[in-house]
């Protein structure tokens, strides 16, 4: 999940905002735990291709979670 984080390019728009947040913070620190356990769900749900999840299936696991 880590490396998802880092490297993907389907996570950059996630990291993009938790980089703009101060890296000290508390915000910040939950953002990023979220971030890694979402992405660990979605790898353990099956990768499909080479990325782990498209932009559009991430969309729809964000619409789950405010549900």
């Amino acid at each position: 999940a880590l490396g998802d984080a880092l490297y993907d390019l389907d996570w950059a728009p996630d990291m993009a905002k938790i980089r703009n947040l101060d890296p000290n913070s508390k915000e910040a620190q939950s953002q990023f735990s979220a971030l890694l356990n979402k992405i660990a769900a979605v790898n353990a749900a099956g990768r499909t291709g080479s990325q782990a999840v498209a932009t559009g299936a991430r969309g729809l696991l964000n619409d789950e979670e405010t549900d």
